[in-house]
Formats: structure tokens, C-alpha cells, sequence
């Protein structure tokens, strides 16, 4: 959680609306984790819509 945390601090200090994650279904503890923390699926984007299993993740930070 640190370093979502610390991710999303870096991504507004400078100006971000969001954050944006892959992972895949494979990686259920980090699909999880995202979810848990307020990270909500959309579409997958490139290249990681050539990625079978991709799954991915936004959160609007402050």
C-alpha cells in the first residue's frame, strides 16, 4: 500500500487527474489490492490490449 500511496502522493503533486495500473488475472493478490483501494477496471489500453489476461485500472487522485 506504501507505494500505491506514494504513487498517487507523485501523480497529483504533479497536476495527474488519475492513475493508471495494468496486471493481469493471473496476479489475483494484485487485482485485490487495486480494487481494495478504490481502483476501478476500464478498458484495456496499449499495448496491453495485446496481452491476453490483461486487466486494467484508474483512480482519480487529488
Amino acid at each position: 500500500m506504501a507505494l500505491l500511496e506514494a504513487a498517487e502522493a507523485a501523480a497529483a503533486r504533479l497536476g495527474a487527474e488519475r492513475v493508471v495500473l495494468q496486471t493481469g488475472d493471473r496476479q489475483p493478490d494484485a487485482v485485490r489490492v487495486y480494487e481494495r483501494e478504490g481502483y476501478t477496471p476500464i478498458p484495456v489500453y496499449p499495448p496491453y490490449h495485446l496481452v491476453p489476461n490483461s486487466r486494467c485500472y484508474m483512480k482519480r487522485v487529488t
